[in-house]
């Protein structure tokens, strides 16, 4: 019985080893991040870079794997049903606290995915055409009360984050602006502006200043909660309308139930790649603001509550995808 005790005890001992030896030796292969945008895209750049400093910093080599469709459902879903080991993780936007909303099927990230650290963010500028002489959101909102669902407004597509900031800005203002979508982006409602067919448009920074720059659009309003150095000039949305401030971000996530220990690796290595000179650069090309320190601590609690808010927003007005 003394033996049989002493052999379990052995094996118990040894059981604890192994297991601590496999955890300490994170990361011991390939860790592959998946993004649910096709490759070629700003996010697959941006990703990339992170991807090739994380390399570094993790020591182990870190691939892309891009599995764009379905609005970013194959790509999301394949991330969360993965392992939860920390070799599989996702890269993915605001849109993954919206799509659960819209897409039927799509997962909610609150019960699949742990987030794991934000790597940027970026407001949404509202820009009216400037041969309105509107320039002022005070301005805006007294033209779009005098001319109720007369106004029409573009945004990157219904349920988009800019969408989500326009229909929190009428809600807030009691205004009635018609929203247009354009499957094209920017470049399409820009057409639309300058004929005239378009009175304004909320969409990324560095698709709207250009043209902000050449006097053909003037910026009223950064949906920001706070002024951006990157915004010189423009007023915060916040100021007048706290309720309709919207931040667009993207970050890493990886399936639930990861172990703590690894997570908490992956956290220090995350925060120290962000910081990266490449990274940042990556990110600010393309009109994005890096986000160091990328704390975990921080990042879950905006995934959890922007997926209640906006889909509080969604519910009310009855928004659906097209």
């Amino acid at each position: 019985m003394n033996l049989i005790k002493c052999l379990a005890r052995v094996g118990g001992v040894c059981a604890v080893l192994v297991a601590t030896l496999s955890q300490a030796a994170y990361p011991d292969r390939p860790i592959t991040i998946v993004v649910p945008f096709p490759a070629g895209s700003a996010a697959d750049a941006n990703v990339r870079v992170l991807a090739e400093r994380l390399k570094t910093t993790l020591g182990a080599t870190v691939v892309v794997d891009n599995k764009a469709g379905a609005n970013g459902l194959i790509g999301t879903k394949a991330a969360a049903s993965a392992a939860a080991d920390g070799y599989t993780l996702l890269y993915h936007s605001t849109s993954i606290v919206i799509s659960p909303w819209l897409v039927k099927g799509a997962p909610d990230p609150t019960k699949t995915l742990v987030p794991l650290a934000q790597v940027a963010s970026t407001p949404y500028v509202i820009a009216v055409r400037s041969s309105l002489g509107i320039r002022t959101l005070a301005e805006f909102v007294a033209y779009a009360r005098s001319r109720p669902g007369a106004m029409a407004c573009s945004t990157y597509g219904v349920g988009s984050p800019p969408h989500i900031a326009l229909e929190l800005l009428k809600q807030s203002a009691g205004i009635d602006v018609l929203h247009v979508p354009y499957r094209a982006g920017f470049a399409g409602a820009l057409v639309d502006l300058e004929s005239g067919q378009l009175q304004c448009a909320v969409d990324l920074p560095a698709n709207v200043m250009p043209h902000a720059a050449r006097g053909t659009l003037t910026t009223i309003a950064a949906t920001a909660a706070s002024n951006l150095p990157s915004l010189k000039g423009v007023p915060v949305l916040s100021a007048e309308y706290p309720a309709a401030a919207v931040v667009g971000w993207s970050g890493l996530f990886a399936p639930i139930g990861t172990p703590p220990e690894v997570l908490k690796q992956l956290d220090a290595a995350l925060k120290q790649t962000i910081a990266d000179p490449a990274v940042v650069t990556s990110l600010q090309n393309v009109g994005m603001s890096p986000t160091p320190p990328a704390e975990q601590s921080e990042f879950a609690p905006r995934v959890t509550n922007d997926l209640a808010r906006f889909g509080e927003i969604i519910r009310r007005n009855g928004i659906t995808a097209q």
